[in-house]
């Protein structure tokens, strides 16, 4: 069973506890790192993609987009979750691309309907999920 020794009176006590059980010195937290993605995120806000404009900052979130779809049901998602920034729209999707972080050149983020590609008949495309960055 895990726990947490007390540095101050060495009681041992619950993972989850904020301080001891015993004297109620306080556990010290540990700094959590936040990829920049994440904190994106909170500073999202709801977006219609057709309003996007050129040098419009978004970030893709992970398991979305246009996706290879395995032997065991299993997708393979084909769009790089990060950072991007719009180039133009047009009726399918956003040409946009990479912010230096990976995923970085042009890329097609596709937001029309989840259709079965006609090029491949394990290739489904599907939109891409979008939030907006604030600038």
């Amino acid at each position: 069973m895990p726990y947490k020794v007390c540095n101050k009176c060495q009681t041992k006590c619950g993972v989850r506890s904020l301080s001891c059980t015993k004297c109620n010195e306080a556990f010290i937290k540990k700094m959590v790192y936040q990829s920049p993605l994440a904190k994106a995120k909170k500073k999202s806000i709801p977006i219609n993609w057709r309003t996007l404009r050129n040098g419009d900052k978004i970030a893709v979130l992970g398991a979305s987009g246009p996706y290879y779809l395995g032997k065991d049901n299993d997708r393979t998602y084909l769009t790089d979750k990060g950072m991007y920034l719009v180039d133009s729209i047009c009726n399918n999707g956003i040409h946009a691309h990479g912010e230096n972080n990976g995923n970085a050149g042009y890329h097609f983020l596709y937001m029309g309907e989840e259709i079965k590609s006609p090029l491949c008949f394990n290739l489904w495309r599907s939109p891409t999920k979008i939030v907006l960055i604030k600038q």
